[in-house]
């Protein structure tokens, strides 16, 4: 961390509420040598065989192919910030606004993706509003 962003924490965070009747702490850290003498780390050897293994299983795990080449899970895609309350305002039809919105989706991600079985378009606008 930088020292600026400690200096930050403490002013902004300390003794604020993160749940009613909940207050943080934020103090800055202090470092000290644990018994009279120093010890030095002891390096664990990386074993470039077990990282290998470890990358590849990994690799595989998130693959959507098989090595059979089957394919296997779903695939979903999600995506946000498409539009806002305001374009859907805009174009004053709401219900062709969101037809054009996923026949344009519909076909680019056909073309870039391949096949798709399902297309859901959620138009739900979550507001948050914070009390200083």
């Amino acid at each position: 961390m930088k020292e600026e962003s400690v200096e930050l924490a403490l002013e902004h965070l300390n003794d604020s509420d993160i749940r009613p009747d909940f207050k943080i702490r934020v103090e800055k850290a202090t470092f000290q040598q644990k018994g009279s003498e120093y010890q030095a780390r002891k390096k664990k050897k990386t074993d470039t065989l077990e990282i290998y293994r470890i990358k590849t299983e990994m690799e595989r795990k998130f693959n959507w192919i098989e090595e059979g080449g089957e394919e296997r899970g779903l695939k979903i895609v999600i995506l946000k910030g498409m539009f806002t309350p305001e374009d859907i305002e805009k174009s004053g039809d709401k219900e062709q606004f969101v037809k054009d919105l996923e026949e344009e989706i519909w076909a680019e991600c056909t073309q870039k993706l391949g096949e798709i079985e399902k297309l859901m378009t959620y138009d739900v606008v979550f507001s948050l509003s914070v009390d200083e």
